[in-house]
This record gives structure tokens, C-alpha cells and sequence, in this order.
């Protein structure tokens, strides 16, 4: 039964194998930042307020000329169909369906067109190459695809040092290991359900250099 997050970080945990759990939790070296996000958040809390009429409340916010239905969205994150088969492209129905904001990581796995056909209006998260061309047949390709709102990652210069993942055997890009392979088999549930379900309908997924988005063989332009 899921009633809180934390069950469904539970749930998380038992189904997936070591290497990609910790991509998804662990933080960069120490987990400083991990913990001072978390703790940032306990200095909020609600305030009832009893006997107030809330009957005309409502949470809808225009931003970028869009109204969302809700003043939160769905934040990007590359790999996501290492954990669920497309589940890109789930997120993004979802959220559109929710009518709230979606930002497509460049990192994702499904193509940047299939995405926008499957929520139009999702935002797109790039890292800028630091080459003109690219930038150029870039911004061509979100403008073609429908793209209205571009979301720069400015915090990573250089790369990470995720000394917990490597430890787990997990690296970017992803190389195959005895130490993957062996979680991969003591995980069957995810091992069909999304490992072999994306091999066998989409083949593989490779980079995508002309847009930084990840794409399956199927898909490649």
C-alpha cells in the first residue's frame, strides 16, 4: 500500500537494482547538498486556517503565456527509462494531462519529437554545447518540434564526482559489468519489465548528438 513517499522509496529500493537506486537517491561525494535540500524544506510548514471559506480557491498560475492548473510540475531527469519502460513519455502525458508544467531532460530516452507529440507544451532542459553550430541546429530542432520554453543547466562546468555510484558499478555512460549484470538478475521484476521490454521494443538507445537527447535505434534520424 503507497500513502506516503516514503513507501514508495520503499518500494523503489526492493525493485530496482542497487546501481540504479543509488543514481537515482545518492547525491555527488559526501551527499552534502542531499541533505541540506531535504533540510531546507523543514523550515516550511502549513498553517491552518479554520472556519475560512475556501470554496473559490483555486491553484492555477500562467506562466510563459500557459496556465497551469498547479504552481509545481514534473523536474527533468535523464534516464528515466532505466527505471520504468518510457517512462519519459509517461511523465510527460501525465503531467499534461494534469495540465501542469513538464521539462524534458536532454538526457532523456525517448526522442524530443515523440515527447512533444506525446504532451505538447513540455518544456525541454538542455546543457548548451559550447559550439555555435550546435547551439544553432539545436534551437532549430526544439523550434520545429514545438518547443517554447528552453531551460539551461548552467551548474555542471564539469562533470560530478559520484564517488557512491562508481562504487555501485554504475557510471555515465553506461558500461556493462559482471557487478551490473549480477543486480540486473537478482532484480527479475524490473528485469522484464523494463530492461527486456525496452530491448525488445525499441531495440537500444543511443545518443542523440544533434539534439543531446537520447533516442531508441528505431527512432534515429
Amino acid at each position: 500500500m503507497f500513502l506516503t513517499l516514503d513507501d514508495y522509496e520503499k518500494a523503489a529500493r526492493k525493485r530496482l537494482p542497487r546501481a540504479l537506486y543509488g543514481f537515482a537517491a545518492n547525491g555527488s561525494e559526501r551527499g552534502a547538498s542531499v541533505l541540506a535540500n531535504a533540510r531546507s524544506f523543514e523550515r516550511w510548514s502549513f498553517l491552518p486556517q479554520t472556519l475560512v471559506d475556501v470554496s473559490a480557491v483555486i491553484q492555477e498560475r500562467t506562466l510563459f503565456g500557459t496556465t497551469y492548473a498547479s504552481p509545481f510540475g514534473i523536474a527533468p531527469m535523464g534516464g528515466c527509462a532505466l527505471f520504468a519502460y518510457r517512462a519519459d513519455l509517461a511523465l510527460a502525458a501525465a503531467a499534461h494531462g494534469e495540465r501542469i508544467p513538464h521539462i524534458l531532460s536532454s538526457a532523456s530516452s525517448a526522442p524530443l519529437e515523440q515527447a512533444m507529440e506525446a504532451a505538447p507544451g513540455s518544456w525541454y532542459q538542455g546543457y548548451v554545447p559550447g559550439n555555435e553550430d550546435r547551439i544553432v541546429k539545436l534551437l532549430a530542432r526544439l523550434r520545429s518540434a514545438g518547443v517554447r520554453v528552453l531551460v539551461l543547466t548552467v551548474d555542471v562546468p564539469v562533470a560530478s564526482n559520484r564517488d557512491g555510484d562508481r562504487r555501485l558499478g554504475f557510471t555515465v555512460p553506461l558500461r556493462p559489468s559482471v557487478m551490473l549484470a549480477a543486480d540486473g538478475l537478482l532484480h527479475p521484476r524490473w528485469l522484464w519489465s523494463t530492461f527486456a521490454r525496452t530491448l525488445l521494443s525499441d531495440h537500444r538507445a543511443r545518443w542523440d548528438p544533434a539534439g543531446w537527447t537520447a533516442r531508441s535505434s528505431r527512432h534515429s534520424s
